[in-house]
């Protein structure tokens, strides 16, 4: 039999999204009708009926989960008897082991990536969208086996910064979650200290597992290394759903000069 652990992870968070639109007359109806209105909505209807949902233009990125730091944290375990490949948490009987924050949880966080201004060609637009929604969860199931020992240690939260591309965001949003066992980790580790041509040792091995910023410092930034952590140890949502409702409908339009069109929803 298999040990189940489901990781849910609260807090406001929400939805952010970014994405070119590369089609000439797209980008000429959105133009006119901020010529002809002096505004628009994330969703309108722009010229010859055509419908606009600035949500649906995330070529670049869309971000939807709760802000990492100060999030609350609940960690429950069950025993999965029919041992199967996509378990159903509907099925198992879970007995929670931790509720707290996740500065308390043992769980690990670093910076996986910072978003920037996107490049543009000629008449392209970027558009820009952020909604705040509260009480996020998101949550994870890791399947181990049921002799062995969890720990929360092995679990890495990769967030992504926004504070760039939208005003007044100093969120740091969930982006990857990761479980990662102790023994593989330190294989990752020996591995990019070797790359990066630092000393190996017992003690700087064991001082790295137990930081923070290790995944930032010392795997993530080997692209090599890091490819391999996202396809062995990535551990995609199972479910995720905040209140329901939105906090605002910020949006923001620029064109291929860094030109603000328009900005609104703050």
């Amino acid at each position: 039999m298999g040990k189940i652990i489901r990781v849910s992870i609260k807090e406001t968070g929400g939805e952010f999204t970014c994405g070119k639109v590369e089609n000439l007359d797209i980008s000429n109806s959105i133009k006119t009708k901020l010529q002809e209105d002096g505004e628009i909505e994330s969703y309108c209807e722009l010229e010859d009926g055509v419908d606009f949902d600035a949500v649906m233009y995330d070529n670049l990125f869309h971000f939807y989960g709760p802000n990492v730091r100060n999030s609350k944290v609940i960690i429950e375990e069950a025993i999965d008897e029919k041992e199967s490949d996509y378990p159903n948490p509907e099925d198992l009987n879970f007995t929670e082991i931790f509720d707290g924050t996740i500065d308390e949880s043992g769980i690990k966080s670093f910076t996986a990536s910072c978003q920037g201004e996107p490049e543009l060609g000629d008449n392209e637009l970027v558009i820009y969208t952020k909604k705040y929604e509260k009480r996020i969860t998101a949550s994870f199931l890791i399947k181990i086996e049921n002799e062995t020992v969890f720990d929360p240690k092995n679990i890495y939260i990769g967030m992504v910064l926004l504070d760039e591309l939208y005003d007044f965001v100093e969120d740091e949003i969930l982006e990857h979650f990761f479980y990662v066992p102790k023994n593989d980790f330190k294989i990752y580790l020996k591995n990019a200290l070797k790359n990066s041509g630092r000393e190996i040792n017992a003690d700087n091995l064991e001082k790295n597992y137990d930081s923070e910023e290790s995944m930032e410092e010392e795997l993530w930034m080997d692209s090599e290394i890091s490819k391999t952590i996202l396809k062995n140890n990535k551990i995609d949502s199972f479910e995720i759903e905040g209140k329901g409702e939105w906090e605002n409908d910020y949006l923001k339009i620029l064109d291929s000069e860094e030109k603000i069109l328009h900005k609104s929803g703050s």
